[in-house]
């Protein structure tokens, strides 16, 4: 695999994580919502807009699995990443000893990770808790 491959391969990564968080926090955001919308109809129990919540909280559950196994491909792919990255930074240092090189990129490499898990467990935890208040 060449560096040009991972580097493709690191974008479409990226790109599918923020695409799946966004379409699961929709999911969760419009089915918790729907029954927000006419409270008559919820009062009264009629239809099944009183599930549309809980159906939205599932959705977000099995988002957790989904995106912990896409989360772990894109680690993966970026930790190869930032290994050419300094391969690459390495190389240039060698050729032009005077040119001044910052160092390499020092956080951790999930800091990612690690935003993400606190962003869509708030957005999960508000659906639960949105679930609850329907029958309260």
């Amino acid at each position: 695999m060449d560096d040009l491959d991972i580097w493709d391969e690191y974008k479409y990564r990226h790109d599918l994580i923020w695409r799946k968080i966004h379409q699961f926090t929709i999911i969760m955001v419009f089915l918790g919502a729907a029954p927000h919308i006419d409270f008559k109809l919820v009062q009264s129990g009629k239809g099944l807009i009183q599930l549309l919540p809980i159906i939205g909280t599932m959705f977000g559950i099995f988002g957790v699995f989904v995106l912990k196994n896409e989360l772990s491909l894109f680690m993966k792919i970026k930790n190869t990443y930032r290994g050419v990255q300094i391969e690459f930074m390495a190389k240039v240092a060698s050729e032009y000893p005077n040119l001044k090189i910052p160092e390499p990129f020092h956080a951790p490499l999930d800091n990612f990770s690690y935003y993400f898990w606190i962003y869509y467990c708030f957005i999960l935890l508000l659906s639960v808790i949105n679930c609850f208040t329907l029958f309260i």
